[in-house]
Formats: C-alpha cells, sequence, structure tokens
C-alpha cells in the first residue's frame, strides 16, 4: 500500500496506471483540469488531497471505473459516476454544478457540498447507496433526485436547501420518479432538513415528491421518518403509488411564507390507490388522502392559523433546533409525535451525554455555567477581498471586559498580501486587538496602553479551515490556532474602556474612533463562528463551554442557537 505524490495532470493519469489496491494517490494543491477515470482495482484506490479542497478540476468522471475513493477534492464543473462504476466513495468534496451518477452499483457519499448547477445530486439507477451528513443546495431545479432502477439506498442527515430557479420551474427538495421500466424500491430518507426560503410570487419548491411509478405495482419499501421540511408548496410530502411498505413517520412539516405548505398529500395520478401507505406520528399542517385507501395512524395535525411558538421553540425552521418541542407543549418529548429520536440524540450530544444519561428530558441537559458569552456571529461571511466589503458589528457594553476570550474560524481563498481577520481597533485606541494575514502569516496584534505585540504563525494557506482563539488576563495574552498553542505575551491587555464595533474581515486600526475612515485589508474567504466569552479560555475549555451553552440555552429558553448544516453532521468547508 503505497502512497503515490502528484503535482498535475500528466502525474495524475501516470499514477493512476500504476496504482495497486489499496494505495493512495496524494494530490498536492493545483488543477488539474478535465480528468475522466476508467481504472478498475480489485480494491479501494484512494485519489486524496494533501490539503483539503486544495486539488481542484474543471471536471472528473469516473466511467465505468471500479473501486475508486474520492477524498478532499474540489470540482468546478461537476462530477459524473457512470457507465456501470462500483465501489465508488465520494468524500470530503466539494462539488460546484451538478453532481451525476447513472448505473452504479455501491456508493458512498459523505459529507460533500453540491451546489451551483441546474440540478444538484441526481441518482439514476443507483443501487447500494448511502448519502450522509451533505449539504445539497442551491440548484436551478431539483435538488437531489432518486429515479429508475435505484435501490437498497439510505439519505440520512442532510440539508437540502433552496433551490434558485424561481418561475416557470418548478422545482422539489428531493424528488422519485420511475424509468425505463423501473421505479426505486427499498429506500430509507432519515433525519433530513430540507427547507426553501421562497419569496412570494415564486414558484414554491415541493418537498420529498413521491410520483410517477414506472411499474405496476408502484412504490415498495420506502421510509421517510424524522425529516423537517419547511416549503410553501402544498406538496410537503407527496406520495403518488404507494403500494407496498411505504411508510411517512415521525416527520414534522412547517409553513413557509403566508401559511404555505406543511401538507403531506396522498393521491391517485397514477391510476393507484397508495393502499400500502402508512402515514403516522407527523407533525403537520394537513393531511390529504385523497385516495382513501391509506392507513392514516395518530398524527399532530395544527391546522391553520396555529401560533406554532407554543409547540416550537424556534421561528425560522432552517436549523434543526428550531423545531425542538416547547416543554409542556402536546409534542413534548415522551408524546408520539415528530422527530423525537434525532432530536434528542443531538441535545444530548451537546451536552456531552447519552440520550440514556440524559434521561430523555431537556431539564436533565441544565449544567452549571463558568463563563458568559458577551458576543457571537454564527453567519457563515463570505467576503470577497475588495471594495467595501466586511462585517461591522456595533459595540455592546458585554464587550467592556478586563479578562476574555475571541475566537473565529476562517478558511481563506487568497492569502496573499494583508488580509484582515478580526478589529476591535482605532487609532489612538488604548487596548486593543486586531488578526490579519499578510502574505500567508497569521498575525495577532494586541496592545494595552504601555506596549504593541504582535505573535506571528506562519503556514497559513488557502482553502482550508484554522479555528483561532485569542485569550487575554491580567498576566498574558495568549493565540491559539487549531488547539495549538503559537505564542504569548506578558501583559495586561483590558478591554473595559474599549468601545469600538467588532470588525470582521478587514483591519480598521488606522481609522479614527468610532469610524471605518482607512479600513484596509479586506479578507477574501470565509469567517465564521465569531465569537467573545467574558473569560479566558483554552480551545478544550471552549468547546466544552460552546456545548454547554447551546444545550442549557434548549433546556431553558426559547432561544435557540442557530446551528445549520455543520449541527447534523456536515463539516461545511467553503
Amino acid at each position: 500500500m503505497a502512497t503515490i505524490r502528484v503535482t498535475n495532470q500528466v502525474e495524475l493519469l501516470t499514477a493512476l496506471k500504476s496504482a495497486a489496491a489499496g494505495d493512495t494517490i496524494l494530490l498536492a494543491d493545483a488543477n488539474y483540469g478535465n480528468v475522466e477515470i476508467k481504472n478498475d482495482y480489485t480494491s479501494a484506490v484512494t485519489i486524496k488531497a494533501e490539503n483539503a479542497l486544495g486539488a481542484e478540476f474543471e471536471t472528473l468522471s469516473l466511467v465505468g471505473a471500479t473501486n475508486v475513493s474520492l477524498d478532499g477534492l474540489h470540482t468546478n464543473g461537476g462530477l459524473a459516476v457512470k457507465s456501470m462504476s462500483s465501489g465508488i466513495s465520494v468524500l470530503n468534496c466539494d462539488i460546484d454544478s451538478v453532481f451525476y451518477c447513472r448505473d452504479v452499483d455501491g456508493l458512498k457519499i459523505d459529507n460533500v457540498d453540491v451546489s451551483g448547477g441546474q440540478f444538484g445530486l441526481l441518482l439514476n439507477s443507483v443501487q447500494n447507496f448511502s448519502v450522509t451528513n451533505s449539504y445539497i443546495h442551491e440548484a436551478t431545479e431539483d435538488l437531489m433526485r432518486i429515479t429508475g432502477n435505484s435501490y437498497n439506498g439510505v439519505v440520512e442527515n442532510n440539508v437540502i436547501a433552496d433551490t434558485t430557479g424561481g418561475k416557470p420551474l418548478h422545482p422539489d427538495l428531493l424528488q422519485f420518479f420511475g424509468a425505463n421500466g423501473y421505479t426505486p424500491h427499498d429506500i430509507t430518507i432519515r433525519g433530513n432538513l430540507m427547507y426553501d426560503e421562497a419569496v412570494v410570487g415564486q414558484n414554491a419548491a415541493q418537498g420529498i415528491f413521491l410520483s410517477d411509478p414506472n411499474t405496476a405495482g408502484g412504490y415498495k419499501n420506502i421510509l421517510i421518518e424524522e425529516n423537517m421540511i419547511k416549503v410553501n408548496s402544498p406538496n410537503s410530502i407527496y406520495i403518488n403509488g404507494g403500494q407496498e411498505n411505504v411508510v411517512v413517520k415521525d416527520n414534522v412539516l412547517m409553513p413557509g411564507v403566508g401559511d404555505g405548505g406543511a401538507m403531506i398529500r396522498l393521491v391517485g395520478k397514477a391510476g393507484l390507490d397508495n393502499s400500502g401507505t402508512t402515514v403516522d406520528g407527523n407533525i403537520t399542517k394537513l393531511i390529504v388522502d385523497e385516495t382513501k385507501a391509506s392507513t392514516i395512524g395518530d398524527n399532530y395535525v395544527y391546522g391553520r392559523d396555529a401560533d406554532l411558538s407554543k409547540l416550537f421553540s424556534g421561528t425560522d425552521y432552517t436549523t434543526w433546533e428550531s423545531y425542538v418541542p416547547v416543554e409542556g407543549s402536546p409534542i413534548d418529548f415522551g408524546s408520539n409525535y415528530g422527530p423525537q429520536t434525532f432530536l434528542l440524540e443531538a441535545l444530548a450530544d451537546l451536552a456531552g451525554a447519552s440520550v440514556e444519561e440524559s434521561a430523555l428530558t431537556l431539564p436533565a441537559l441544565v449544567v452549571e455555567d463558568t463563563a458568559k458569552l458577551i458576543y457571537s456571529n454564527d453567519d457563515v461571511i463570505e467576503l470577497r477581498g475588495w471594495g467595501n466589503d466586511y462585517r461591522s458589528d456595533a459595540h455592546t457594553s458585554a464587550m467592556e471586559v478586563d479578562q476574555g476570550t475571541i475566537s473565529l474560524t476562517f478558511n481563506a481563498d487568497q492569502v496573499k498580501w494583508d488580509r484582515g481577520l478580526l478589529s476591535k481597533d482605532s487609532a489612538g485606541t488604548g487596548d486593543a486587538v486586531s488578526a490579519w494575514i499578510h502574505n500567508g502569516v497569521l498575525k495577532v496584534s494586541v496592545q494595552d496602553g504601555e506596549q504593541t505585540v504582535v505573535i506571528c504563525k506562519d503556514g497559513i494557506v488557502a482553502h482550508r479551515d484554522y479555528d483561532l482563539t485569542i485569550t487575554f488576563d491580567e498576566e498574558k495574552v495568549q493565540v491559539w490556532l487549531d488547539d495549538a498553542l503559537v505564542g504569548q505575551a506578558d501583559m495586561d491587555l483590558d478591554l473595559s474602556n474599549n468601545n469600538q464595533a467588532m470588525i470582521i474581515g478587514a483591519y480598521n486600526a488606522n481609522s479614527k474612533a468610532g469610524t471605518t475612515d482607512a479600513i484596509r485589508s479586506m479578507f477574501d474567504g470565509t469567517i465564521t463562528d465569531v465569537a467573545m466569552y467574558d473569560r479566558a479560555l483554552t480551545p478544550d475549555e471552549l468547546a466544552a463551554l460552546d456545548d454547554v451553552h447551546h444545550a442549557t440555552s434548549l433546556a431553558t429558553s426559547s432561544e435557540v442557537a442557530g446551528y445549520t448544516a455543520e449541527t447534523l453532521g456536515y463539516q461545511q468547508s467553503i
């Protein structure tokens, strides 16, 4: 089992020919152009980016390939797996444009970002597959399709969100249909967060849509459970031809703009009666059983104009926390409604406990707090690196502390020149802090009114996530990168009298107090999870405290922190 390092397309094509079962082809940061892989290996050969997403392709195709694993790659023009390929894994990849799969046996997709094409992920006649922990979003038409002779599949713990086409298109978040005499069967759709933030007047995306079976027996052995769905369309879950063991259970459906959507519809347009369909344990606005032949069990139907704040902890329903039931409500834990297993496991995970240890109750997740979160910005802040593209969050009195922690995650598209990360600073401010990248070197400047110290760390590269933590107390300032201490200074940084705005994605130390008149060095890339605490915390303490804060807020109030794709298992990297 050898590791073969390559730096360009020619070397990659040569390595594909020479590689043997179990080998890894390690791709240095480069653009490898358009590549087609037809190789047949007896066991997996891994094609892996040396730095996550640093190996870039214009298009990448696997045609009749066997036992190939792709890991950490980025494609600009889509990915195709087709023509009787088998034993294929696609892991930790970023796919711009369509991810197209046809006639594949044995396909594993995990922690993959798919966006920007006419369609998202297409599975046409794919057998023995799994799609997990991935983010499929912002396609013009359907975000995901499962069609034809597709079977033995699982789609679990993904975020499937936001179509972009508008009228006259009529997209679906997840669509099934038959093709070439076959109908998909034996497939589980479980624990997915699905939403479409449509605007009034735009065609509403449908949710999970099973229609047009291509066989007389209709759909068989389809399980749709514990999904959280918010769309405007009345076809939030739509079944046409559920004839044998089609089960829709423990899902929660929320209305979109103008109270639209949140309906389960069972229709007979294929000439079939849905007599093999069971609907039980769901939370929904309406159930419309047009064929009157299905089994409708015990569901919680909240109806039109319901006060949803009395049922759910959140308000936007684009995070799983929004679906946590209000304690004492008819859908509270212990009832038979909604994705209770998913939510309890997620809550227990935040508290660092098993579901059994948490006693299956929210109050059991409350733990004693040791530090206070005094500022946070959970947005995914995409910055272009030019113009006035930065974020400015107003100063609050809570930020006036003599000890604390400032943390953020960044992923740079460019590390050349000066690229500002964070600045709570201005000309003449006594105690202040700024952080930026200068030609691949991280620099953190801290001043305590008497001295200025710049702590540096080289080796910063583009297209990689970094966690930056800055801590300060009466004795020292410490800078951590990815859990490692990279530098410290003996000084007393005190932000009690610093009333400057929190600037994200630029350097503001030269501006007049209270202004951004000399702001510069705009960041090019993504900054996320910016936070400030009132105590100096190590990265391990910070991670544990983040879990405590989220679990505690869920257990004691209706204000739920804004987790998105990452909380479901997907580690977003762009």
